[in-house]
């Protein structure tokens, strides 16, 4: 699984990517993220957030051609 979730952390934007590495690599806070990334704390979210969704579907994609 970790290698199919890499693959797709790939194909988000790479702002997105940046902030999902540093949230899960290095447990860091969202304000962490922004001075980092040099974006506003609520840009992060924003990002993570559609990150999620597209990470989400992409998932169920996967599954329902492997089941198919």
């Amino acid at each position: 699984f970790a290698d199919q979730l890499d693959m797709l952390l790939q194909r988000l934007h790479p702002r997105a990517r940046d902030a999902f590495r540093l949230r899960i690599h290095r447990s860091l806070s969202y304000g962490d993220i922004a001075q980092m990334l040099d974006c506003s704390e609520n840009a992060i979210k924003s990002c993570m957030r559609r990150g999620r969704i597209h990470l989400a579907r992409w998932l169920t994609d996967a599954e329902v051609h492997s089941s198919g």
